[in-house]
């Protein structure tokens, strides 16, 4: 990932890998929440970011992407009065809104099926329990509001949003890494589509950064103490596109 990052930031636009950083920043969320509780952590190396920033009255504190810096103010006005799942749940909200207000068409897609599979998840573990659907679903577009307004095996949420069937069948079976590892692959199929017609464009490098975040999760998870070539592996994932769709 180090890498990939040093490259990109030579050819990117400084917003658009601002972008990139985000996507990379978003896997280490509950860091962040560490860090606001006075926790010790460690940075994430390849980016430019530094934990100590969200610290009050750093100088630096500016720098870091706008939804963090919300998010890190809004925390220090209500550290005690709101839970810490409840905490997580609105740095989620703050994260998909920033995505989705780049203005970017890769960026707002993403954002909207990312929140719409969790939520949907969210809705089905909480069928017994309302109140905690309530508090856990992350609201910011309309599909949110329909799951707190219906059970997820409704006609409403059943017919009007494809996916359903595909996720029923995922979360039915026992096994909780082959349900992990189809639902990596509905992210990764849906950046395939997302990306079908763009064609060396920050789309494209979006696309491929969160396909590097899937391959480096699970490099961590099946191969822990090997060292693996997560970009070598992911350049041959996107040279197969290529060569199924050329210019």
């Amino acid at each position: 990932m180090g890498t990939f990052l040093d490259e990109a930031e030579s050819v990117l636009e400084p917003a658009h890998f601002d972008w990139v950083n985000s996507l990379v920043m978003a896997r280490r969320h509950k860091s962040v929440l560490m860090k606001l509780n006075g926790e010790m952590v460690d940075d994430i190396p390849v980016l430019p970011y530094s934990f100590k920033w969200l610290e009050p009255d750093n100088e630096e504190f500016k720098l870091l992407p706008v939804y963090l810096q919300e998010f890190a103010e809004k925390f220090r006005r209500g550290k005690d009065v709101i839970t810490p799942h409840q905490w997580e749940i609105i740095l989620t909200e703050g994260y998909y809104g920033f995505l989705i207000a780049t203005g970017n068409g890769f960026l707002n897609s993403w954002a909207n099926f990312d929140m719409d599979v969790k939520n949907y998840i969210t809705s089905k573990k909480c069928l017994d329990d309302l109140p905690q659907k309530y508090l856990q679903v992350v609201a910011g577009n309309l599909f949110a509001r329909r799951l707190l307004e219906f059970s997820p095996a409704h006609k409403e949420i059943q017919v009007d949003w494809p996916l359903a069937a595909t996720i029923d069948k995922i979360m039915d079976n026992p096994n909780l890494l082959e349900r992990e590892k189809s639902l990596d692959r509905l992210s990764w199929d849906e950046i395939d589509r997302l990306n079908l017609f763009n064609y060396f464009t920050i789309e494209v490098i979006l696309g491929y950064t969160l396909k590097l975040l899937i391959l480096e999760r699970w490099k961590n998870i099946l191969q822990p103490e090997m060292r693996v070539e997560v970009s070598r592996i992911a350049e041959e994932k996107v040279t197969d596109h290529f060569m199924k769709s050329p210019l």
